[in-house]
Formats: C-alpha cells, structure tokens, sequence
C-alpha cells in the first residue's frame, strides 16, 4: 500500500454527488520494508449522532500492521469535530492513547485486510475478519470497549470457493 486518501463529498438532495475533494492522509507507517500499518479499514463512530451505546465522543479508526505472514489490528481514535484534522489522532499503545503513529500497539494478531467492528445489542463489539489471509475461515472475536480485550476467536463460516474469491468482504459505511 502506497498511501491512505480520504475522499470527502456532500451528496445533493437526490442523493448524486456533484463533487468530490481528496487528499493524502497521514494514516501509513512503514516500520521496515517487510513491516507496514495501515489506518482506515474500519471506522466505528462512538458519538452522539452515531446510535452507538455508551457514546464518548471519539470516531475509532482501526487499521492493520502486516507481516510477511500474519496481521495484527490496531486502532487509533480522534474527537468527532475533528475528523479530517489528522495532527488529533490518537493511537492506542496498549494502555493509553499517544500521538505517535509508530507506538500503536496490536489488539489482536490472525486478522485479514478485510474487517469490521460493530457495536452489538447488548454492549460489547464483534470484529468480523477472515482467518489469516486466504483462509476458508470467516471468524469472530468480542470485546467489552472498542479496543478490546479481544475474545478468542471462533469460527462462524467456512468458505469452500476461498481458492477463487475473498472469504469475507467487509463493508463500512460512515455518514
């Protein structure tokens, strides 16, 4: 991955988008040529307007450090008003949430490129993720707050066409 863009829009009454503006973020880390955390494959918008429980402010912005051979999921979060002003993101290092992209600690490792997180009914949040990558496996872990701690995984799905397509393609919308 050579870089992270955000796209931003305002759809018209009929819901067509006359306009788009993009730009560069700087949600991309490259730790070594083998090593690369990536910031933007899920959002999760913990706030008012967003009908999660428990709203604190934050938008979550989870991301992926890979590995030549596995993927860890890692999460940074910023205050909802300040959304496209990267110089407030914050990253979680395993206890507390610091500025510096490079201290971003993994939640939990075995996670594809293809994720979601969601807030379920009863409180705690579900990520949803393909088993490695090219697994036939589509697994779950839950989680009491957006950062984890993560359960064990459990498999829900086992796809037999992985060997043609993606078993689990997640979706994430933000309005």
């Amino acid at each position: 991955i050579n870089g992270v863009i955000l796209i931003s829009f305002v759809p018209n009454s009929t819901k067509i988008v006359p306009s788009y503006t993009q730009r560069e973020v700087p949600l991309i880390y490259n730790e070594s040529s083998t090593v690369q955390s990536v910031f933007g494959g899920a959002i999760l918008p913990m706030t008012e307007t967003s009908g999660n429980q428990n709203p604190d402010g934050y938008i979550y912005v989870y991301g992926i450090r890979s590995y030549s051979s596995s993927k860890e999921l890692l999460v940074a979060r910023v205050p909802e008003d300040d959304f496209t002003d990267f110089s407030k993101y914050t990253f979680y290092n395993g206890s507390d949430w610091v500025a510096d992209i490079s201290q971003s600690a993994p939640l939990t490792e075995r996670v594809s490129q293809e994720f979601s997180i969601s807030q379920l009914p009863n409180g705690q949040f579900i990520l949803v993720f393909q088993l490695d990558t090219m697994s036939e496996s589509v697994a779950i872990r839950i989680g009491n707050t957006p950062v984890g701690p993560f359960s064990l995984y459990r498999t829900i799905y086992t796809c037999p066409e992985v060997a043609e397509y993606s078993a689990y393609s997640a979706v994430t919308y933000f309005a």
